[in-house]
């Protein structure tokens, strides 16, 4: 739920891609937007199905619905490349418990 002024909008979870910390905000992505809202992103990891939902960095939540490939650089970092054509970093720890979860 994202609050603009007097207008309450409702974005269905099925819709979201991926969510990355932006300070205190939370950018909430989805296929055609992005939003901004006050929210802290342990928190909002807390509500989420973390089957579906998995915290692949410290600043990044991966819807893996959208999830198209895993890619490795030279220097054998991580990103998760989703059907948007995002691309979002991948951990250490997040790469792990991406594997456990696929």
């Amino acid at each position: 739920v994202l609050r603009d002024g007097n207008e309450v909008q409702v974005i269905p979870v099925e819709r979201i891609s991926h969510f990355t910390a932006q300070g205190d905000f939370v950018e909430i992505n989805t296929v055609n937007n992005s939003y901004l809202k006050y929210e802290r992103l342990n928190h909002l990891e807390e509500m989420l199905d973390k089957q579906i939902f998995i915290r692949v960095h410290r600043s990044h939540i991966l819807n893996l619905e959208f999830l198209h490939k895993i890619e490795t650089s030279e220097s054998g970092s991580r990103n998760a490349r989703i059907t948007t054509n995002a691309s979002i970093p991948i951990s250490k720890s997040g790469y792990k418990l991406l594997m456990q979860v696929i």
